[in-house]
């Protein structure tokens, strides 16, 4: 591991959430949420060569590599019990994290990570089609990362006009991430396990968020996963990958109701 810890903001006070952007995004996605109106100390990171975090794995892409840069980050911030709020390619970290830091409490003293929201995220592997598509995304970032950029910001939103200035600021900060980052992003997320035991195990622990038009996690296929798993489970409306711009005011209500602050 490199001593050089993960860019991050922190503010408030109470329990610690950590926040885990998705794919091409960084800590600043989560300005669209009035985190501040929730009584807790929010931990934005900015994962593995993503915003101003850098990347110097030269293993394997690995989704367990960037949850022990954050796990390194909160021994540095001497940070002993959390929560963790996963978008997308954030909540494949937050699963991870979750496993290396199961949730005990000694002498009234509470320790690992208690609670996890997948936000617009699964906990399956992916299919041998995604795989596919995982590799092929290395080949066209490396012939046009710009293209490739626009194109896929593009394709989270459920309505592009309506939300042009977001989806402008995103390519534009996606932009400043290097075709390596991007490319080790995209391996990591191919090369991930799949979680399904971990959530049914600790089905109490965990809450997903779905955007019921979600091009990205599909609507259809969460509803077969979760089948009788007795997961805390909310569908936006009219919402598609990008619920905390697309449907901010009901994240953060929902948030608050399940972290109870």
């Amino acid at each position: 591991m490199s001593d050089k810890i993960l860019n991050y903001r922190m503010f408030g006070n109470g329990h610690t959430v950590v926040f885990l952007h998705g794919f091409l995004e960084s800590h600043s996605m989560w300005e669209y949420l009035n985190l501040k109106s929730l009584k807790i100390k929010a931990i934005l990171v900015d994962l593995p060569g993503h915003g101003s975090s850098l990347n110097e794995d030269e293993g394997i892409p690995s989704i367990k590599f960037m949850a022990l840069k954050v796990k390194e980050l909160l021994v540095h911030l001497d940070i002993h019990e959390f929560s963790i709020v996963g978008h997308s390619m954030g909540g494949y970290v937050a699963l991870d994290l979750k496993e290396m830091n199961p949730y005990y409490s000694i002498s009234n003293l509470n320790f690992g990570c208690s609670n996890v929201v997948l936000m617009n995220s699964n906990f399956w592997e992916d299919s041998d089609l995604k795989k596919k598509e995982r590799l092929r995304i290395v080949d066209v970032v490396f012939k046009n990362k710009k293209l490739f950029i626009q194109t896929a910001i593009n394709g989270l939103f459920l309505n592009q006009v309506t939300h042009k200035n977001e989806i402008d600021n995103l390519i534009k900060e996606a932009l400043n991430i290097n075709k390596h980052a991007i490319s080790y992003a995209s391996l990591a997320m191919r090369n991930r396990q799949n979680f399904k035991k971990l959530v049914t195990d600790n089905n109490k622990d965990f809450l997903i968020i779905q955007g019921d038009l979600d091009s990205v996690v599909p609507k259809s296929k969460m509803l077969e996963e979760i089948n009788g798993l007795n997961v805390q489970f909310e569908l936006l409306k009219d919402c598609g990958h990008m619920s905390h711009i697309e449907s901010s005011e009901s994240v953060i209500d929902i948030l608050a109701d399940f972290l109870e602050v």
